[in-house]
């Protein structure tokens, strides 16, 4: 699972790395925290990254969102194996580290300056402070 802070995060390499992870047969599941009548979509068309992607879950249209369940049983759904085997990325220690660890999933936090203060990295998360540390986390 991939959400914005990994396109956001310089598109030229994240574009490099997600071509090359996909190339690798990974299933890559864009999910984000959406408004209503917003599609992320278009974002990543216009990044060249729309392709890499077998499905895009969005809140504002699906009606639930990270941190809720529902929108984690959904994510394991899209990636198609056991929460264990989904790798999920983003910025937000909430949305993209606790919530996937509640549900079995593998988080790892993008975070180009590091953690912020009194943030403690939870136990089995994985800390990149750019896209280009992401396969380290595959194998």
């Amino acid at each position: 699972m991939v959400d914005d802070g990994v396109i956001d995060h310089g598109v030229a390499e994240s574009g490099e790395v997600l071509r090359a992870i996909a190339a690798a047969g990974v299933r890559l599941v864009f999910a984000g925290n959406t408004e209503p009548g917003d599609d992320r979509r278009a974002r990543l068309r216009t990044a060249g990254l729309a392709d890499l992607f077998a499905v895009v879950l969005q809140s504002g249209q699906l009606g639930v969102a990270k941190p809720g369940l529902i929108f984690y049983r959904l994510v394991v759904a899209a990636a198609g194996c056991p929460p264990d085997r989904v790798l999920c990325v983003g910025r937000d220690m909430a949305r993209d580290v606790v919530g996937p660890l509640v549900h079995g999933m593998r988080p790892v936090l993008l975070r180009p300056d590091g953690l912020g203060p009194g943030e403690l990295l939870p136990y089995g998360t994985g800390l990149i402070r750019c896209v280009g540390e992401l396969p380290a986390f595959l194998g």
